[in-house]
């Protein structure tokens, strides 16, 4: 249920101008209208509940990929049949924005911010937050909470800026959102466009307290996997099991993170412990000259090379990186 493209038009659910430009669906099936007039963020959530709801008591997953708070950014509260737009008296302001839930967090800090682009982008994550917030509560209801295992990740970096007229209602936005402290944003392979936060919940079995090992999106599957006991799974896919390291403290087995962008692969990265290199450029890296080298403990904002004074351990990655590019054929 939902789109069947990345991001949509927040109250018409349309997609790009073009052939997928109708996209909302249920089994596939496209849904007349589109459910137009109701934020997107409230029906998927909608939809969330209703599977709780009718579990039963059953075990279920469920798969809850919110659009917001990519682009276009539209949050009109009550006022439904016109976009957010600009109070016409004071160009600081969003239109009855005092008036619009999501504007107005109840600690009231989205009103400190003075950039009127940022607190669009707060009121966003506002909606998104009470949106799980709703989902949470479901699971309270059902008596449920305690042995539900919640994962809750974002996808890529911040945007930075967005140019707007891609999407339905689609703002023209300039520094919306940041990547400080790291380098780089969404679609970039340095930390900035590729670490973001992300945390698991599980009262019954989760103790608090928190992880700095990195780890990968592709880990959940065989995490998910062995938590559900369901065998083994695929042999030769990408990804680990967490279970041990999140329910029993052990130690992430050794690795190599690697990244690669774009048709023509002009951006390259790979991690191995705190060490990462990365390469932007038209060719693919052939020698270690074609790296440069940081480690993310000491420097995590990436402006330190050390590809001089630790040209071994450069050359080690370069290797590794070979190694995994070797896989990619």
């Amino acid at each position: 249920y939902g789109s069947l493209a990345g991001a949509v038009g927040m109250y018409d659910h349309r997609y790009r101008s073009g052939p997928h430009e109708h996209t909302w669906h249920r089994d596939h099936q496209i849904i007349d209208g589109g459910e137009n007039g109701v934020h997107a963020t409230d029906l998927v959530t909608r939809e969330a509940i209703r599977v709780i709801e009718e579990s039963d008591g059953r075990p279920f997953f469920l798969y809850v990929p919110f659009h917001s708070v990519h682009t276009p950014l539209d949050e009109r509260g009550p006022f439904v049949n016109r976009p957010t737009q600009r109070d016409p008296k004071n160009e600081q302001r969003w239109l009855d924005e005092d008036r619009i839930r999501w504007f107005n967090d109840p600690d009231g800090l989205i009103q400190q911010e003075s950039d009127a682009e940022k607190r669009l982008l707060l009121a966003a994550v506002h909606h998104l937050d009470d949106a799980v917030g709703q989902i949470v509560a479901a699971l309270h209801r059902r008596g449920t909470r305690e042995n539900t295992l919640i994962l809750f990740s974002s996808d890529n970096g911040p945007q930075g800026s967005w140019s707007g007229n891609a999407y339905p209602d689609d703002l023209k936005l300039t520094d919306f959102n940041q990547p400080l402290p790291f380098r780089g944003k969404k679609l970039d392979v340095w930390e900035g466009g590729i670490r973001v936060p992300a945390f698991a919940n599980w009262p019954a079995r989760l103790q608090a307290g928190t992880r700095s090992s990195p780890m990968h999106i592709i880990d959940w599957f065989p995490t998910l996997a062995a938590i559900a006991g369901v065998g083994d799974v695929p042999s030769g896919i990408d990804g680990i099991n967490l279970r041990p390291h999140l329910l029993e403290g052990q130690s992430i087995p050794e690795r190599d993170l690697y990244w690669t962008w774009h048709r023509k692969k002009n951006r390259w990265a790979l991690r191995h412990q705190d060490w990462k290199i990365v390469s932007y450029g038209k060719k693919t890296p052939s020698t270690e000259a074609d790296w440069q080298l940081f480690n993310l403990e000491s420097h995590v904002r990436e402006q330190d090379d050390r590809s001089v004074n630790d040209a071994a351990k450069r050359q080690e990655l370069h290797q590794r990186f070979l190694a995994q590019q070797a896989r990619d054929r």
